[in-house]
């Protein structure tokens, strides 16, 4: 299992959620 592929993934959707709370 590629562990560290899926935590990037989350990260990044982290990262773009954030990114639209701060812009709205």
């Amino acid at each position: 299992m590629n562990n560290k592929m899926n935590s990037t993934k989350f990260w990044n959707i982290f990262a773009v959620v954030t990114l639209l709370i701060a812009l709205f």
